[in-house]
């Protein structure tokens, strides 16, 4: 929910109450809702991507944070105050970042007493820049429900947020510190810092703890999206016969459709989509840990994995991801690990139809009709005829029926029949 995303907010009347400074780094300067910050938030640029020490941000705005140098894990924690249907509630938030791994853990306490464990995965690595740790703007726009731009003209990163929270600092009510003592920390105790682990939360007890015994078994990866609880004394000899100790998916690169963005977040009258070639490259960043599909005491398949786009972590279809198939929508050729254009034989002429948003031509290659973004027919007829193999796809809707006619694997003509 939004409310548990939205990170240490407005505090206009403090923000107003400092004066502008230039901060160190890249001397970028910082604009929070048109206000100037002062100079505690180091920010910095590399390799075209903007970085933002978190840990001062959260300071700035009230809330605690600790950098343990030994284990490099950023513990961030905040407090907010806000309004469900009349009633004013209280939640407390620690977020658990690692230099150098996109792993995170979540953890939030209610008012209500209801504790829950999350390990979610960041778009960029966090870095540790001069002793500061930083999250890219990307990530913290994401998991703050923040608008961040950098105007280049002025040299300054642009904040803005569109809600009216404000945050308390740490809660120090007894109730939420007994919580926290008697939750193990998932993320250092569980997952002993590495990554992708499985984690589970039980709520009727408050105990946090992995499927199996994390002191005798740890998981192994395969490339078919399957996870397995191996004895340790096991590990090196499932190795040598294809798993792996971390996700061997993870940080791939993928070639994915629009057909795999999800209206809701991807409109497709909007600037983005209208700009988005129809295929793109992404990589995937991680996994569903919370979701997985069980298949026998020592293995689970992992039904989800995540990816970024235009600031947006998306979800796909392990199948999808795998075939390039979406079953769902019965779109074709969807996903490909290989680019499409080479993969599927496609000339120069069509990928240039294709990636510019032309959906339909006479003349097209079958393959380009399923690369276009056509979904998989309800009925195909296949004949010979005097000028060839003749092949009449057929989509029947509730009000219409649609045929598309293909002639020794081109296209020669559709009509659409409306009744």
């Amino acid at each position: 929910m939004k409310k548990f995303k939205i990170f240490l907010l407005t505090l206009l009347l403090t923000v107003m109450s400092f004066s502008f400074q230039v901060f160190a780094f890249d001397n970028i300067n910082v604009l929070y809702n048109g206000t100037n910050l002062s100079n505690t938030v180091p920010v910095k640029s590399e390799n075209g991507i903007t970085y933002i020490s978190i840990g001062d941000l959260c300071n700035y705005f009230g809330g605690i944070s600790n950098y343990n140098s030994s284990t490099k894990i950023l513990t961030v924690q905040y407090g907010i105050d806000y309004g469900v249907e009349n009633n004013f509630e209280h939640d407390n938030v620690i977020y658990n970042f690692s230099v150098g791994k996109n792993e995170y853990q979540e953890r939030m306490y209610t008012s209500s007493n209801f504790v829950n464990n999350n390990v979610l995965w960041l778009k960029y690595a966090p870095k540790l820049i001069e002793n500061k740790v930083m999250l890219s703007t990307a990530d913290v726009s994401n998991l703050f429900s923040y608008a961040i731009s950098m105007n280049y003209s002025t040299n300054s990163l642009v904040i803005n947020d569109g809600y009216s929270w404000h945050n308390t600092i740490w809660n120090n009510d007894t109730n939420f510190k007994l919580l926290m003592d008697q939750t193990p920390n998932v993320y250092n105790t569980v997952t002993h810092e590495e990554y992708n682990r499985i984690l589970y939360f039980d709520e009727s007890t408050g105990t946090a703890y992995s499927n199996n015994n994390v002191s005798d078994k740890v998981p192994l990866y395969s490339d078919d999206g399957r996870i397995r609880y191996t004895l340790k004394s096991e590990v090196e000899a499932y190795k040598k016969v294809g798993w792996y100790e971390t996700c061997p998916l993870i940080n791939k690169t993928v070639w994915l459709s629009k057909n795999v963005l999800p209206y809701g977040d991807f409109e497709p009258t909007s600037a983005y989509m209208l700009g988005r070639n129809e295929w793109r490259l992404d990589t995937i960043t991680g996994f569903n840990s919370w979701d997985l599909k069980k298949i026998n005491e020592n293995q689970y398949k992992i039904k989800e994995f995540f990816f970024w786009e235009n600031h947006k972590q998306v979800s796909i279809d392990t199948d999808t991801l795998l075939t390039g198939v979406d079953t769902i929508v019965r779109g074709y050729f969807v996903a490909s690990w290989e680019n499409p254009k080479t993969y599927y034989g496609i000339s120069n002429y069509e990928w240039n139809r294709i990636q510019s948003g032309d959906y339909i031509w006479v003349g097209m290659s079958k393959n380009a009709y399923w690369l276009a973004g056509h979904g998989y027919p309800d009925n195909i007829n296949t004949y010979n005829s005097y000028y060839g193999t003749m092949e009449q796809f057929v989509y029947e809707y509730v009000r219409s029926t649609e045929y598309y006619y293909f002639i020794n694997g081109y296209l020669s003509d559709w009509q659409d029949l409306r009744y």
